[in-house]
């Protein structure tokens, strides 16, 4: 038995000394996959055998690699220094344990195995993908590849299983970063993507700790969360660019998105996600190729992909404090003819139809609708709406009761609105609102609400939004003095809910009062509504315009009044 590590040549030559050949360890791995067996049976004879014909001739570890003056990962020089019996048998390990299900027994055979199993990962990995960047287009290459991506991915699938979970955990500091390394790898190396996209499981693993875990690394190896999102677009984009598409891989990583989005403890990658408009533009055009003519996939592929979008798109707009500039993005990449084409691609018998009816029926009520108190949302969503009732794009839409009922929800407002009828601040809408004017005080003007003072309130001023005049979809935002009273306060000429207005500035330290204006429509029709906006400490870690928006101030909705005021266009 070798005690430890010795050059490469030295450990090939000592091990070719005791392994069997290539001939014999392929006969074995035959015997041990003979028809009739199940995938248990057949990984757990290999692991045996691993056990009998590997482990014993395997260096015990890489602690003494550096009293011979050199590092780990330098310890191979060339490819045909990894033997070949070893590599077969682990390749066979990997694809036997990659099934659905993994019985106790291999999972503590696996557990056996895994300290002289790991050795030869990291061996191969550090040969493959550090030493030897002229080796991307080599068939050895690619197979190697394949076999770290396909047993790093059995401990991500079968992460709940709880003896391979501690495998995890116990080398985690090993396992993560090389699991992130490669996870990025696919996404910003044009030859590594050439390799297929074998890492896309890594976070899709059903272990919520692990899941958070990689989460972490992968944002700790690309720098930041920002970049962690922009990996995750590039890995989405480099797929859409092969020649032949994988649609098991693709769904993998567009469920990446979904998964996060969707998380009840809230993740470090949604903000970045919810401010990215690469998200969004991602996410439609993965869409718009699921729907589209050049699809190949199984119809069950296609509605995977199609209802993944659809949940990810509502996810990222419904309650994100930039759901306005989102639903831009979705808008302008024609949303209304993906949303009607989908529907006439997923057929009543579908097990999603419900499901995903739904979803279309919750962008109409809950999002779009909402959206349009945002000038430009109500413009574009305007034109988006003539434009495909004059292609005649939206009669698939029309089978689905609820769906029907939340266009035609959705259209009646529009013609309100161009009529100049008060919208109705009921939920969602006045929801929607909320989010947007609290993210844009914080995000945008959390400067000069930290800065007031008790002369802020003795001087009687308040903050007054303008949504109908903005510039580059933000809020312009002033301070106005109340004992001017401005002509466009929403106040009746009794004095009565001026009176009660005046009073606010009497309230108690931190609540803040201030003015919304929304447009309605026409030109000159504007809604003003007052408000109140509570302060909250923002605690030692959070300061306004860094923290999320939505924990940092609390608003409260008092009154609203229709007026004609050119002036604030």
């Amino acid at each position: 038995m070798i005690s430890g590590w010795v050059r490469p040549r030295q450990v090939y030559h000592q091990l070719s000394t005791f392994l069997i050949s290539i001939t014999e360890m392929q006969r074995y791995i035959e015997i041990a996959k003979s028809p009739g067996m199940s995938p248990d049976s057949s990984c757990q004879r290999l692991l045996r055998g691993w056990m009998k014909l590997v482990a014993p001739f395997t260096p015990s570890s890489v602690d003494g690699v550096s009293s011979h003056g050199t590092s780990f990962h330098k310890a191979v020089e060339q490819p045909e220094d990894i033997p070949e019996s070893i590599f077969v048998l682990l390749q066979a390990v990997a694809i036997s344990g990659s099934s659905d299900s993994l019985l106790g027994e291999t999972a503590l055979l696996l557990s056996k195995a895994w300290p002289t199993i790991w050795i030869w990962i990291k061996y191969i990995y550090h040969a493959n993908l550090r030493d030897l960047p002229g080796m991307i287009h080599d068939a050895a290459f690619a197979r190697r590849y394949q076999v770290i991506g396909a047993m790093l991915g059995l401990l991500a699938k079968h992460g709940r299983n709880q003896i391979i979970f501690e495998i995890i955990v116990n080398h985690e500091s090993e396992i993560l970063p090389m699991m992130a390394d490669m996870w990025k790898g696919e996404g910003t190396d044009k030859f590594l993507a050439t390799q297929g996209f074998q890492c896309g499981i890594f976070p899709s693993t059903p272990a919520p700790l692990i899941q958070q875990k990689f989460v972490a690394q992968i944002i700790a190896t690309c720098g930041t969360a920002q970049e962690a999102v922009y990996v995750a677009c590039q890995r989405v984009e480099r797929h859409l660019e092969q020649k032949h598409l994988n649609y098991q891989a693709i769904t993998l990583d567009l469920n990446f998105f979904r998964f996060e989005l969707m998380e009840t403890d809230p993740s470090p990658l949604v903000q970045p996600m919810h401010a990215s408009s690469r998200v969004a533009i991602t996410l439609m055009d993965s869409w718009k190729h699921a729907a589209s003519m050049s699809f190949t996939g199984s119809v069950e592929a296609r509605e995977r992909l199609l209802m993944i979008c659809l949940f990810s798109v509502v996810m990222l707009a419904q309650n994100s404090p930039q759901a306005y500039n989102r639903i831009g993005d979705m808008l302008h990449r024609d949303l209304f003819h993906l949303l009607a084409k989908s529907a006439s691609l997923v057929k009543k018998s579908s097990p999603i139809y419900d499901a995903f009816f739904d979803r279309i029926a919750c962008m109409f009520h809950d999002i779009l609708s909402p959206a349009t108190v945002h000038r430009e949302i109500l413009s574009l969503t305007r034109r988006c709406v003539a434009a495909a009732l004059k292609r005649g794009n939206l009669r698939p839409l029309e089978t689905y009761p609820r769906v029907r009922d939340a266009l035609l929800g959705l259209q009646k407002l529009l013609d309100q609105r161009e009529r100049k009828v008060c919208v109705d601040l009921s939920y969602p809408n006045l929801n929607f609102l909320s989010y947007l004017v609290v993210f844009d005080l914080v995000a945008h003007h959390g400067k000069m609400i930290a800065s007031l003072s008790p002369a802020f309130y003795e001087r009687k001023q308040f903050f007054f939004l303008n949504y109908v005049k903005v510039g580059g979809s933000t809020s312009s935002m002033e301070l106005v003095d109340l004992n001017e009273r401005p002509s466009f306060l929403p106040f009746s000429s009794d004095n009565t809910l001026y009176d009660e207005w005046c009073q606010l500035f009497h309230a108690l330290e931190g609540a803040m009062p201030f003015l919304v204006a929304i447009p309605q429509g026409g030109l000159g029709a504007v809604q003003v509504m007052t408000a109140t906006v509570h302060i909250m400490d923002y605690g030692e870690s959070t300061s306004p315009g860094t923290g999320d928006p939505t924990e940092a101030l609390n608003i409260r909705w008092l009154h609203c009044k229709s007026i004609h005021a050119p002036e604030l266009w």
